[in-house]
């Protein structure tokens, strides 16, 4: 029973699945709910560790901003999920109190390869495509760069150094990649992406999926 003065949203113990219903389009609703899983992990979101300089290549010239949460799935991970207020009429995450916070999201490609589990290191192989998901201060730094060098993202192969290990004491330096053996600026590979778009990819999901997650009112 919520306390007095409680104004916190209240999910009703009752809730029927996105999915359910009779007929072929409670079927294709289901195709389209699990097929929203396997695209949304295509890609792996892009990261850089404190004190770790990566050369990554960019895909998108311009973000894809939307509002998210940062919420942990049943495997014990942290994921950035988009709300799904916007597109419909309530969102699992607000309704669970997880605060809403603002992103702004490229595809990009990760030059240190694939990660080998054994080893646990990178294999620095052919570079990976992943999704970088950008707070505000970061997306204004981006564009700045882009301001200043007078470069499109997409032209250019950078390599970004962080320093620092939390939300508040982290930045970000940039600077153009240099090829030591070739002795020159790196530039972009041709690079022809096989997933959907980074608008597409970042999505709001729908809550069955969100369940399967083990976010939401089922899950728990």
């Amino acid at each position: 029973m919520p306390k007095k003065g409680d104004s916190s949203p209240k999910r009703s113990s009752k809730k029927t699945s996105a999915t359910a219903g009779k007929g072929w389009g409670a079927v294709a609703k289901r195709k389209e709910a699990t097929e929203s899983v396997s695209s949304t992990d295509m890609l792996w979101d892009f990261k850089v560790g404190d004190g770790e300089s990566v050369i990554v290549q960019f895909l998108d010239d311009e973000p894809y901003c939307y509002d998210a949460h940062s919420v942990k799935n049943n495997k014990g991970r942290w994921v950035t999920l988009a709300c799904q207020l916007a597109t419909q009429g309530h969102c699992l995450m607000c309704e669970d109190g997880n605060k809403q916070t603002w992103k702004a999201a490229f595809k990009v490609l990760d030059y240190r390869g694939k990660w080998d589990k054994e080893k646990k290191e990178n294999t620095f192989g052919d570079p990976i495509e992943k999704i970088w998901k950008c707070s505000n201060t970061l997306a204004l730094q981006i564009q700045a760069l882009v301001k200043k060098k007078g470069i499109p993202l997409t032209e250019q192969v950078l390599e970004v150094t962080r320093t620092g290990g939390g939300p508040k004491d982290t930045s970000y330096n940039f600077q153009r990649a240099f090829d030591e053996e070739a002795e020159k600026v790196m530039k972009p590979i041709a690079y022809e992406s096989e997933v959907a778009s980074i608008e597409e990819l970042c999505q709001p999901l729908p809550d069955l999926v969100l369940e399967k997650m083990g976010i939401g009112e089922m899950a728990e």
